[in-house]
């Protein structure tokens, strides 16, 4: 999968989850052999076992100080310094068996 198709799936996932605190992930399920977007509203509610391959922190804190309550710059401005080869490269490893997207083994 490319990392163009990795931003259309991500961003097109942030537009259908709104806004609100929390998390929104992108994140691989093993289990349905997809990729999942979800909204974690808490630190802990996550794709029961899942990998998250990108997330983006909707919290107040995260950009409050900088964006006040511009909630959709803040967004707009994450995606566009997003590493979407690095995205890619999460997802093959985390696809191909190689072990988790925090794993860095060889």
């Amino acid at each position: 999968m490319n990392s163009m198709i990795l931003h259309e799936l991500f961003f097109d996932g942030l537009k259908a989850l709104g806004g609100g605190s929390g998390w929104v992930l992108l994140s691989w399920s093993a289990r349905d052999r997809k990729l999942v977007n979800q909204w974690a509203s808490d630190h802990c509610h996550t794709l029961a076992g899942g990998t998250p391959i990108l997330a983006l922190d909707m919290y107040e804190h995260s950009y409050h100080m900088d964006f006040g309550a511009k909630a959709a710059s803040y967004v707009d401005t994450f995606m566009d310094v997003i590493r979407w080869n690095n995205v890619q490269r999460l997802f093959v490893q985390t696809t191909s068996g190689r072990g988790t997207a925090g794993d860095t083994r060889q």
